[in-house]
């Protein structure tokens, strides 16, 4: 096993294009440091940028090459892209190309271990408006690489794990379509606080102790589950979810949150953030109302509504949702309703299954690198998952 630097393993470097995005859906797909943070799964869901003229090139992403982020609070995230298309990635973001004689899954693995976090922390400039280091800076960093036929069977195995997990993200992407299409088939439309009420619970978590509570977060949102913790950790107030519900975001509604909380059965208390409103419905199964919130477009049709000084902080009133137009799934024939609740119940299933996959690939991957267990360990600890 030799010592190499990442610039030693890698072929070209480059920094990205300086460009504005736009979603006019003409030219190239352009990758941002938002879009890899968390992983990126969906070009669909990645802006475009201009017509795509020629000094675009320049700028493609490759499968296998890796994207890290420079700058801000997010600097030293990585991510390897996998989805064809040729996209563009932006200004922020550093293009690593792996050379042949390196596997280029082995490489992100690399970025992904505790020596490489602790390598930005060191080397990244905080006394700038934000921390930010430099292409140079990052191909410093070493680690041991192992025989390329051993690299490969690394990647491998965690990229096995990092498959399933995007196995499981089109699935899910399947199930919402699908429940849209049924919840289209009401052609009846009627108001979201007809079918829906706001449910507010306050709970100071504060005053519950040690007690351990699940907390329906947006930074747990985006990281695909709630979270346990203890219930004093928790400083600001919340809202107690008792029943099976829909929380649905106030923040950002061009960033759709929208959770359905499929069961109220749980000997663990459930707290959601008060940027969420927690709606419940006495006629409806939470498949039905979570479908026709998604049917009915609810966060493009709130959009215009927003409040707030800057991008990053706009927000709907609890009002302009419940206000807001969807499909009537009372209207729907029994079967179909059925269907939508086993839809909701299987999006939810592939999240939980995601979770604990990628928990399996972070246990694997610092013993991996570190040698403290052979890839065949690792494959025969993941057989019967992926």
């Amino acid at each position: 096993m030799k010592a190499v630097s990442l610039g030693g393993a890698c072929e070209s470097i480059k920094y990205g294009l300086t460009a504005s995005a736009d979603w006019s859906g003409v030219g190239p797909k352009f990758i941002r440091i938002t879009d890899i943070v968390g992983g990126l799964y969906d070009l669909n869901l990645v802006p475009n940028v201009g017509g795509g003229e020629d000094p675009y090139s320049k700028y493609v992403v490759l499968n296998g090459d890796i994207l890290v982020a420079r700058t801000g609070a997010s600097v030293g995230a990585s991510y390897i892209h996998m989805l064809g298309s040729d996209p563009v990635f932006a200004s922020y973001l550093v293009r690593f190309r792996v050379r042949p004689e390196f596997d280029a899954r082995y490489v992100y693995y690399v970025t992904k271990t505790s020596a490489w976090r602790d390598f930005i922390s060191s080397n990244a400039n905080a006394k700038s408006a934000q921390p930010n280091i430099s292409a140079s800076a990052m191909s410093e960093f070493e680690f041991h690489a192992p025989v390329l036929e051993q690299q490969r069977a690394t990647g491998e195995v965690l990229g096995a794990l990092d498959d399933k997990i995007a196995a499981n993200r089109d699935a899910s992407i399947r199930a919402e379509a699908l429940a849209v299409a049924v919840a289209g088939k009401s052609t009846q439309l009627v108001r979201l606080g007809e079918v829906a009420r706001q449910r507010r619970s306050s709970v100071s978590p504060i005053k519950l102790g040690m007690e351990t509570v699940l907390h329906f977060s947006l930074p747990s949102f985006d990281d695909g589950r709630a979270t346990l913790e203890p219930a004093n950790e928790i400083k600001s107030a919340k809202n107690e979810i008792k029943n099976a519900a829909v929380l649905v975001s106030k923040l950002n509604p061009r960033i759709p949150r929208l959770w359905p909380v499929d069961t109220a059965a749980s000997d663990v208390r459930r707290l959601a953030s008060t940027e969420f409103i927690v709606l419940e419905s006495s006629e409806l199964e939470v498949g039905e109302l979570w479908a026709a919130i998604l049917r009915g477009n609810v966060f493009g049709q709130l959009q215009s509504l927003v409040g707030g000084t800057s991008n990053s902080h706009q927000r709907v009133l609890p009002q302009d949702i419940l206000d807001s137009v969807v499909p009537d799934p009372r209207q729907l024939k029994q079967e179909e309703r059925r269907l939508l609740l086993s839809l909701c119940r299987l999006k939810n299933q592939l999240v939980e299954e995601s979770y604990s996959l990628a928990g399996t690939r972070d246990e694997l991957l610092p013993l991996l690198m570190n040698g403290r267990i052979t890839v065949k360990d690792a494959e025969r600890a993941v057989e019967g998952v992926v």
